[in-house]
């Protein structure tokens, strides 16, 4: 890192060159704060959340009508006939499945069902295939960049941002860090941004002008003396 540059734990978000539009609007708008200096403490799956924007997957033990994948709408509630009335915004998936259960309860007696959430998860920045992505509960960060399509080979790889909750954190790959970006497993409406390397380089932008500059002088010198 340039040593001229401000620590950008304490600063701000650094933008060395553009990127996406949305990304940025979104980031300047979510990260006015300066991160957080501690990451943040991994949500328990069954603690985590149902948000709008959310999939729920729901299997109804021999009865595929009742079964699919559905999504949790503005308003809260699933986005489908049967289970429209059910608000699953702020449920965990135990509850969700509560809920479901009862619903079912009323068609089909003894009824046998799994629920799953896929979590609304956006990663940006320098991965190949920047997007809003459906995640399994357990899917880590590291696990998040790897299905955008893995970092590019501008991407600064020890260093994570992730925006939650209104709160911002810079994630480190390093030995004394408590929690990294790759045990951390990631909750509904996560924003993962990786950062664009530096490009700053001491050997192309102060050893070659410096070296460069050295010769040119001794080159005007023996030039000089040659001319007495």
């Amino acid at each position: 890192m340039n040593r001229d540059e401000p620590d950008v734990r304490l600063t701000r978000f650094p933008l060395r060159r553009p990127i996406s539009l949305v990304v940025l609007t979104s980031w300047l708008a979510a990260c006015a704060s300066p991160p957080a200096s501690m990451p943040p403490q991994p949500i328990m799956p069954e603690n985590q959340v149902l948000r709008p924007g959310d999939v729920v997957q729901v299997q109804v033990w021999r009865q595929p009508d009742y079964s699919g994948d559905f999504t949790v709408g503005a308003e809260g509630n699933l986005l489908h006939p049967l289970y429209q009335d059910i608000q699953v915004e702020g449920l965990t998936v135990a509850e969700a499945r509560t809920e479901i259960a009862r619903v079912l309860g009323g068609y089909i007696q003894g009824a046998r069902v799994v629920v799953e959430p896929l979590f609304r998860v956006s990663v940006g920045g320098e991965v190949r295939q920047p997007g809003v992505y459906p995640m399994l509960r357990g899917t880590t960060v590291a696990d998040a960049v790897a299905t955008a399509g893995g970092p590019t080979q501008m991407a600064k790889l020890n260093e994570v941002w992730l925006l939650r909750a209104g709160n911002q954190y810079l994630l480190k790959l390093e030995p004394d860090q408590l929690v990294t970006f790759g045990g951390l497993p990631v909750v509904s409406g996560d924003q993962i941004l990786l950062e664009r390397q530096s490009d700053f380089s001491i050997w192309r932008d102060v050893v070659g002008p410096v070296a460069t500059l050295a010769a040119l002088t001794l080159t005007i010198l023996r030039i000089g003396n040659e001319g007495n």
